[in-house]
């Protein structure tokens, strides 16, 4: 079949403008505490003066970047941190390195209901949003679309999406041309500085045979990790893990 929509790619790009309430709506989530975080079989990596800086961690595993799993060379401490050559998100324990395919080119008319999907969890936005001469796909009540990324595994074929406003990180699990919600999150930063966002969605991180969604956020002034499970059929999504971390340095003599 001709393809009759105009194709774009979902970019990163930069978003966060308000304090985390210190009450949530349900299916909103603020970061996790240390001791929710302890169990996990992941650390997140926060990337400082060109290193991966994962407190905590030991031994050898991978360290899970957009174009994929690489194995975690050490390097420089940070202070009292560990810390990996090169950029990350994740530190993985026992990852063996693995390649992962870009993602595909996305049609407008799909990135337009992918908005859509996302106001349905995100509501309406508050005041008056101010409307554009052209129109945007990735623009739609405010809240700026940044990735639409298909989930391939064994069941229906989900597009997990991923947009924000001001504060708000909203994640949508829906049909294959996102005419459909089927589950979603909304992610609560507590910081109003920008982030460029990365989406990787090609690494099974819970054991579950599936692959899991890792939304990564890095500006210079706070930085997020999110990991989500989409579970069963019915595509409920299930966060893992959400981390913020206040702008890190490694110190000086």
């Amino acid at each position: 079949m001709r393809a009759l929509s105009p194709m774009i790619l979902i970019g990163c790009t930069l978003g966060g403008t308000a304090e985390t309430p210190a009450e949530l709506p349900e299916d909103h989530f603020a970061p996790m505490s240390a001791e929710d975080l302890a169990p996990l079989a992941w650390s997140a990596a926060w990337n400082v003066d060109g290193r991966a800086v994962v407190p905590g961690v030991e031994g050898e595993g991978g360290l899970m970047r957009r174009e994929g799993m690489v194995a975690a060379q050490p390097a420089e401490p940070c202070g009292g941190a560990v810390a990996f050559e090169g950029p990350g998100v994740l530190f993985v324990p026992g990852a063996e390195p693995e390649a992962y395919a870009p993602p595909p080119m996305v049609a407008a008319s799909v990135v337009e209901r992918a908005g859509w999907r996302l106001a349905e969890i995100l509501g309406p936005p508050e005041g008056v949003v101010p409307g554009g001469a052209q129109k945007d796909p990735t623009l739609h009540q405010g809240i700026r679309v940044r990735a639409v990324t298909k989930l391939r595994w064994n069941g229906p074929p989900w597009q997990a999406i991923v947009g924000e406003r001001g504060d708000q990180v909203g994640v949508a699990i829906a049909s294959s041309d996102a005419s459909n919600l089927a589950s979603g999150l909304v992610l609560r930063r507590g910081s109003s500085a920008p982030v460029e966002i990365t989406v990787i969605a090609r690494a099974d991180l819970d054991g579950d045979g599936h692959p899991d969604l890792v939304i990564a956020g890095d500006g210079g002034g706070a930085s997020f990790r999110a990991v989500v499970s989409v579970v069963g059929l019915e595509g409920e999504a299930v966060l893992r893990s959400f981390e913020e971390q206040p702008s890190l340095s490694c110190g000086g003599p």
